[in-house]
């Protein structure tokens, strides 16, 4: 269950704001993914979290997930996406804004990388990307979807995303 917790990414830590985040007011990636309902609809768990993910359209790598906690039931739309070899998986925000992951799908699970604030801080602050970091530490990347994948892409060794913590999902039900 804490495996698609993370997938379905920072959604609790973002949604709840535990931390300072990081949000792009475009997707990342270049394009759509394609996406296979066979291959995500279903229950999804991540330690004691659990999500119902469904496809609604795969032409758009458009899904929904569902989760109840507390009692409450929390959904969140969210947009698989590609830039050159890279996938990723952007949470629309409350605030109308994105957060992402870069993520890996095999078989009946799905690892997730966070993104690395620091990385993205010192970008923005050297001006090699577009955006604001507010008195909380909290990032707003405000490049276009083109130029925050171009970005990536090109910039390899940065290591933007948290490669050495993955969080990984598991599929247990269709």
């Amino acid at each position: 269950m804490k495996n698609f917790k993370k997938y379905i990414w920072l959604v609790l830590v973002l949604t709840l704001g535990a931390c300072s985040t990081i949000k792009s007011t475009n997707l990342v990636g270049d394009y759509a993914l394609k996406l296979n309902p066979d291959e995500w609809n279903g229950t999804w768990v991540i330690g004691e979290e659990t999500y119902q993910v469904n496809v609604i359209n795969e032409d758009f790598g458009i899904m929904e997930s569902v989760s109840i906690k507390d009692g409450k039931t929390q959904k969140y739309k969210m947009f698989a996406t590609q830039g050159g070899d890279d996938k990723y998986i952007n949470l629309v925000n409350a605030d109308k804004r994105f957060s992402f992951v870069k993520f890996k799908r095999e078989k009946n699970s799905a690892t997730a990388w966070m993104p690395s604030k620091e990385v993205f801080k010192k970008a923005i602050e050297s001006h090699k990307i577009a955006g604001e970091i507010d008195e909380g530490g909290n990032i707003l990347i405000t490049a276009s979807g083109k130029a925050f994948s171009e970005f990536i892409k090109t910039n390899p060794e940065l290591m933007m995303f948290e490669l050495e913590s993955p969080s990984i999902f598991k599929r247990v039900a269709e």
